[in-house]
């Protein structure tokens, strides 16, 4: 797709979900924990296609968490919001 952006939302979703179970698989098994912001710039720099709006990476973190792939365990300040409180994940 051009500009590295899939052609639809479920397109997209279903190229990048199996990316994160690994990504959150491997940060468990390297003792680390996560939260969306990394996802996002991992996903980025392997490639991935990007949705149309950054803001569709939340869907697919709360599929992952209500498929039990991740799990919540804690909050962070998150670089890309200010130093906000974010979800801090780890794979389930």
């Amino acid at each position: 797709p051009e500009g590295g952006r899939m052609s639809t939302h479920d397109d997209w979703q279903n190229a990048v979900r199996p990316f994160l179970q690994s990504y959150a698989m491997k940060a468990k098994k390297q003792g680390a924990n996560f939260l969306a912001e990394d996802f996002i710039h991992a996903a980025r720099v392997a490639g991935l296609p990007q949705p149309h709006d950054p803001r569709n990476y939340g869907a697919v973190i709360r599929k992952a968490a209500v498929a039990k792939i991740i799990r919540k365990v804690g909050y962070k300040p998150a670089r890309t919001s200010h130093g906000n409180r974010k979800s801090l994940w780890e794979a389930a």
